[in-house]
């Protein structure tokens, strides 16, 4: 079974930054004790046009 996740783990603001990737591990520690295994991590790039400065990443996972 696969699964793909889009998180947010960072931003230009450094403690947005730490939010972000604070909630992107418990969301991933999460699945990780539902026993889904990581695979492989894609960076998403952003939109050169966008005024958002958050960083995206989409996680594959499997069981």
């Amino acid at each position: 079974m696969k699964k793909s996740i889009v998180l947010i783990t960072g931003s230009s603001s450094w403690w947005k930054s730490k939010k972000y990737r604070r909630e992107s591990f418990l969301i991933l520690m999460r699945l990780k004790k539902q026993k889904w295994r990581l695979n492989k991590i894609e960076e998403i790039k952003p939109h050169p046009y966008s005024i958002d400065t958050k960083l995206y990443r989409k996680y594959h996972l499997f069981r």
